[in-house]
């Protein structure tokens, strides 16, 4: 009989948590202990130590993981539709590198519906800000992070939203997601794209994870994680995770097929990670986002064909 996977989360936390705590000072925990009634959690978890903070992070995603397989036990994640054409879906699963539970977070387009906009923080005199901050100063329906940046919060890469160019493209092994006026989204490596005449959006990140329904080999380092996607049916997906992946871990998630746990991407390219790793859905019961302290200088933001963005 397959071991439930609130079960297996179990195991795998109370492991852990066993193996560490023989390391761990216990006048260290005592001192954090009344810490834990705390609003604000991710502060929190910082200064905890770490036995400290592997269960209190257990606790909270085996509660995810129960909530979210008691009523479909043995059914794969469904996606659960907001509006037309626009879809939440929350899934944990479990990253084989460390064998812990890993929240994903997603929302699913039809492009031919909505459009997809660069909510630049400079254009509100900021030189960054969150995804939520943007998301609310725009009217966006959902944002996401989107370039990598330097330290001054420059963004590095091509910048296009309503078919202006606003960022030149970068010379480097990356890739580009674009989507057209007509709703059509394709990503393509950097030295191929051109900007086509009814390119109405595009962006310059990397590096891309599936290309054609194969995940690429991609180098191993231990981050959250966030991504463009399109499917086989044009779809695009926003996907950030709330918890730590490989690079080529996350891209096999996103390949598999969803009857499998997976979402179904044919096309992906990884976004600016990390810290920067942020989703905001406005819609109403979506139960799904993923915060951050770490300010961005540019997200991507969803919009309803019909709505404009506020001009400045």
């Amino acid at each position: 009989m397959q071991t439930p996977p609130e079960h297996g989360a179990a195991i795998l936390c109370v492991s852990l948590a066993s193996s560490t705590a023989s390391n761990t000072d216990a006048s260290a925990q005592n001192r954090h202990r009344d810490a834990l009634s705390s609003h604000n959690i991710q502060k929190v978890l910082r200064r905890l130590p770490l036995i400290t903070t592997i269960i209190v992070g257990c606790v909270i995603t085996l509660s995810l993981v129960q909530s979210r397989y008691t009523a479909n036990a043995g059914t794969p994640e469904q996606w659960r539709q907001l509006a037309p054409g626009f879809e939440s879906r929350l899934s944990v699963l479990i990253a084989p590198s460390t064998s812990l539970p890993v929240p994903f977070h997603a929302i699913r387009l039809d492009p031919t519906r909505y459009t997809l906009r660069v909510l630049d923080s400079r254009i509100y005199g900021e030189r960054a800000l969150s995804a939520v901050a943007l998301a609310e100063r725009t009217n966006a329906l959902a944002a996401i992070n989107a370039n990598f940046f330097l330290e001054d919060f420059s963004p590095l890469g091509l910048i296009l939203t309503d078919g202006e160019l606003k960022n030149p493209v970068r010379k480097v092994d990356w890739g580009v997601f674009a989507v057209s006026r007509s709703g059509n989204a394709r990503i393509e490596h950097t030295r191929n794209w051109q900007h086509r005449n009814d390119d109405e959006f595009a962006i310059q990140a990397g590096p891309r994870l599936i290309v054609d329904g194969k995940t690429l080999t991609l180098k191993p380092n231990l981050a959250r994680r966030s991504a463009l996607c399109i499917d086989t049916k044009n779809r695009v997906l926003l996907v950030a995770t709330s918890g730590l992946l490989l690079l080529d871990e996350f891209a096999i998630l996103l390949q598999k097929p969803q009857e499998n746990g997976g979402f179904d991407c044919y096309q992906a390219l990884n976004l600016d990670g990390g810290s920067s790793t942020q989703l905001h859905v406005a819609i109403p019961d979506a139960n799904i986002g993923v915060a951050s302290d770490s300010p961005i200088p540019i997200a991507v933001g969803v919009f309803a064909r019909s709505i404009k963005e506020p001009s400045k």
